[in-house]
């Protein structure tokens, strides 16, 4: 056992068959961990250390709704998942709210119960690959300084090793986005997976007989996090740490990431004594190398021309960063084509909603349609400005004012559901074709 098996081993107890506690690492001990981590990597380098398959972990985080009960990942179709997506009218009502040129409209209630976030509109998502990192938790996507996308604050994370998952459905390798095409074949959690969660979070799902039964074939790890536990971390990510010293525990070697794109160089100085880990960073990127060129027959260090393009028209700052990425390939391209048009069919249905049942402007209806999916084409999946239909607030306002705003809620909650009953009724009918 290395030192830092025996570390993560003091913060880790075993509580019952299979299940274990994990504690979250004092403050003062974070530096510590961060340390004990980088000279593990050196001590490797200084024995001539060399990857396997074994030395890999898959890594997924996930929310609770997102949990696969029967252990199976499978597409988001298949899952019936739903985004969200804001409202054509939520501007126009937060201009009621919060400005005194619209304070003069009458919405039915009191301006301060006025909630957008409450009238995001629902559509069926599409994608056909799950994706993991590897040896470590996935990184947030920053941009201009704000989260793009915020991906290490969820509460499950699985952990696999990466050798139990190298069959046809395996079509990336890369450490910050390894993923399979799960159209192929589901792809199933082994008994051999550990599973790390808070405690509610194991409850709610013992509760679910399938889970349940599912949860007692592999190891638990079980964490809570409380602010007083979280004393002198200052920024850093709980979900991170409880990541790092579990894989740890189990003998693998976490590594981190920047943006969910960029491996990340770690080092520190200590009595004029600087150490990094680029020496064994090198030795896994090499290894990446060799498991692209043997498995998939493409490079990790230069990857494809079509991934350049790509990355041209959507990320020109990682022209040069190792490695495929989701966005880079065809699975990406068709993810975004089918879930933009699955917004704008339901921006289509939403106004037609209104129109049909509450009164909206036939006229209105289809400029609020015209103009929204044109917004949307420009800006989906990235930071937007505020769509605002200023030029229109006469008949927008007339509307509200006709309805109100909490039968406007009611519409929205109501048009939602429909949207998940017609994708319930279209999974079934495709599963009965299969």
């Amino acid at each position: 056992m290395s030192k830092l098996q025996e570390y993560a081993s003091k913060y880790i107890n075993q509580i019952s068959d299979n299940v274990y506690d994990v504690q979250l690492l004092p403050g003062g001990q974070l530096e510590t961990f961060h340390r004990m981590i980088i000279d593990h990597k050196n001590e490797l380098i200084n024995q001539n250390f060399s990857f396997d398959l074994k030395d890999l972990a898959l890594v997924r985080i996930m929310a609770i709704e997102d949990f696969p009960v029967n252990f199976e990942y499978r597409t988001l179709q298949e899952e019936g998942k739903f985004g969200t997506f804001i409202n054509p009218f939520a501007v126009m009502l937060e201009y009621v709210r919060y400005t005194k040129d619209y304070g003069h409209v009458n919405v039915g209630c009191d301006k301060n119960e006025i909630e957008t976030d409450k009238l995001k509109i629902e559509y069926p998502l599409f994608r056909s690959t799950k994706h993991f990192s590897l040896n470590g938790l996935a990184s947030n996507v920053e941009q201009l300084f704000f989260h793009r996308q915020v991906l290490n604050n969820k509460p499950i994370i699985a952990i696999e090793p990466f050798k139990n998952h190298v069959g046809p459905n395996l079509v990336n390798i890369n450490p910050v986005d390894t993923f399979y095409d799960v159209s192929i074949e589901p792809l199933k959690i082994g008994n051999d997976a550990c599973i790390v969660m808070d405690y509610d979070s194991y409850q709610k799902l013992s509760a679910n007989p399938q889970a349940k039964e599912n949860l007692s074939k592999v190891k638990v790890f079980l964490y809570s996090i409380t602010p007083d536990k979280l004393k002198g971390w200052a920024t850093t990510n709980p979900q991170t740490v409880i990541a790092d010293t579990v894989l740890s525990y189990l003998g693998y070697t976490p590594q981190h990431s920047i943006n969910q794109s960029i491996l990340r160089f770690e080092s520190y100085l200590d009595d004029d004594r600087y150490e990094s880990d680029k020496n064994y960073l090198k030795l896994f990127q090499d290894f990446m190398e060799t498991l692209n060129n043997r498995m998939l027959g493409i490079s990790y260090y230069h990857i494809p021309e079509s991934a350049m393009i790509r990355r041209r028209a959507y990320n020109d700052d990682i022209l040069n960063v190792p490695g495929v990425l989701h966005a880079d390939t065809l699975y990406g391209e068709t993810e975004h084509n089918a879930n933009l048009n699955n917004i704008i069919v339901t921006i289509r249905n939403y106004v037609d909603f209104l129109r049909d049942n509450y009164g909206l402007d036939p006229s209105l209806a289809n400029t609020v349609f015209n103009e929204y999916s044109a917004f949307m084409i420009e800006y989906y999946d990235s930071l937007t400005p505020r769509f605002a239909m200023i030029k229109h607030d006469k008949a927008i306002y007339e509307f509200f004012e006709n309805n109100g705003y909490k039968k406007f809620l009611e519409a929205t909650n109501q048009f939602n559901e429909m949207v998940r009953a017609k994708q319930s009724t279209d999974n079934k009918e495709e599963q009965a074709q299969l």
